[in-house]
């Protein structure tokens, strides 16, 4: 964002909240919600369902169906060569402005679509899915991607809307929990270089090199296209934002790396902990087609 706050950025806030009122309205939350509300997160998503929300789901959860269909997409075309797509503003880069990346970027969807469509195809959900992120960028994705996602509030925007109305967040332990499945090594997408620990965790031999930043990602995309295939990582895990998703434009202005990183430890240190069965949700996977979580890209050059 503009340091100067000269320029500011609309997003669905407004209808979000009229649409409440009427029902029928599910959220599903990014990761760096943790990093963005602090210890208050669990308050805030429970103010929502009081306000009218029927379910709130994890999309660290869909980060850990994302990371788990690119092992399966690398385990059956082991030649691969692929650029994460996570970052909806890197996707933005390469419909706009350069298409010959189209060839490099993943097909298998975000982790905020995965979720999504999860919610849709596999748990019948069929109410008005709202993002919940920190990326203005989101909101292209949704619009490009069949609309399955009607919604971008960002957390930045929340806040402010929770200010401004004089929202009274309850303190203390809250009794909120996700609807359905948790996430658990997906909550540490956030983070540079998430997606390729997440990848490490089922293949610690996997190359992936990761790049990040503004005055950096975009030269590097560059360099990329210009490189012997040979030479290339099986995946480049790439962020348009220097300190990952937690730092998003729609996130916080008192953004602080060591504090995110503290908390997205702590969430990754938390999934260790947990049972294989349960961490890798091997029950559930085993279900999941990955034709239902593809997609293509379309020129929409500028």
């Amino acid at each position: 964002g503009c340091p100067h706050g000269a320029r500011d950025y609309d997003d669905d806030i407004e209808m979000l909240m009229k649409d409440i009122r009427r029902g029928n309205v599910s959220l599903i939350v990014a990761p760096a919600i943790k990093t963005a509300f602090d210890g208050s997160w669990r308050h805030v998503l429970q103010w929502l369902k009081d306000s009218g929300v029927k379910d709130v789901y994890d999309v660290s959860f869909g980060a850990d169906i994302c990371t788990y269909l690119h092992i399966q997409y690398v385990n059956k075309n082991p030649a691969a060569k692929i650029i994460s797509q996570p970052c909806a503003a890197i996707v933005n880069y390469a419909e706009k402005h350069k298409n010959e990346l189209f060839k490099s970027l993943s097909p298998i969807q975000s982790p905020m679509m995965c979720s999504a469509i999860y919610v849709k195809k596999y748990l019948g959900n069929n109410d008005t899915l709202v993002g919940l992120s920190p990326c203005i960028a989101k909101g292209d994705e949704f619009r490009n991607t069949d609309g399955i996602i009607k919604y971008n509030v960002t957390f930045r925007k929340l806040a402010e809307y929770i200010k401004k109305n004089n929202v009274h967040l309850k303190t203390g332990h809250s009794e909120f929990e996700f609807s359905d499945a948790r996430g658990f090594d997906g909550a540490f997408y956030p983070i540079p270089g998430g997606l390729k620990e997440c990848l490490r965790v089922y293949n610690p031999d996997l190359s992936v090199t990761t790049s990040e930043g503004v005055g950096k990602i975009y030269e590097d995309l560059d360099v990329y296209l210009e490189t012997s295939r040979d030479k290339l990582p099986t995946v480049f895990d790439v962020l348009s934002c220097e300190f990952g998703c937690n730092s998003g434009v729609g996130a916080r202005d008192d953004f602080n790396t060591f504090n995110a990183y503290d908390v997205m430890v702590n969430a990754k240190n938390w999934a260790f902990k947990q049972n294989a069965l349960k961490r890798f949700h091997r029950g559930i996977f085993r279900k999941l087609d990955i034709n239902d979580f593809l997609r293509g890209y379309t020129d929409r050059h500028v």
